[in-house]
């Protein structure tokens, strides 16, 4: 009848997961994988959709969620193999339309951070450089997959590697 039977207030921190992991009901991987940045939208579950309904509700009520989709990550494999060894996700669009190709003169500024299990850098940096300029393919100034990515950029991009 929609009386509400579990409210929750909006968190604090955006709540986030893994689209298609298994990690949230399937009612919610099939309608956040339809819904663009900023959406809001109400999603009807059936019980099997919704992981089940709250047991004040009855065994086959659905369910109704309300969700925002604030924004989201998508890393795209830029590996020779596509195996999944380097992965990038642009944080800044670049510019144009071009990427450098072999024997082409950047200039890169990265900064070295390791990822624990969870998949969040650790704050502090193993190693930092700024404006290092160097020849694709001719030297080894950069980290190898370091190179192959900035080949998948654009001028001005910004990446997580």
């Amino acid at each position: 009848d929609g009386t509400p039977v579990a409210t929750h207030a909006r968190p604090k921190a955006p709540f986030q997961f893994t689209l298609g992991a298994g990690e949230v009901s399937k009612g919610w991987d099939c309608g956040v994988a339809t819904m663009k940045k900023g959406e809001q939208a109400t999603l009807r579950c059936a019980p099997e959709y919704a992981g089940g309904p709250p047991a004040a509700a009855g065994p086959d009520a659905a369910v109704r969620f309300d969700v925002e989709l604030v924004s989201w990550v998508e890393w795209k494999d830029v590996s020779e193999l596509q195996d999944g060894t380097i992965m990038k996700t642009i944080v800044t669009e670049g510019g144009g339309a071009r990427t450098p190709d072999f024997d082409a003169v950047v200039t890169v500024s990265w900064r070295l951070t390791l990822e624990d299990p969870t998949g969040d850098a650790t704050p502090e940096a193993l190693e930092e450089k700024e404006g290092v300029v160097f020849t694709v393919g001719a030297e080894e100034v950069a980290p190898k997959g370091l190179e192959k990515a900035v080949q998948t950029m654009l001028d001005g991009e910004e990446a997580v590697v």
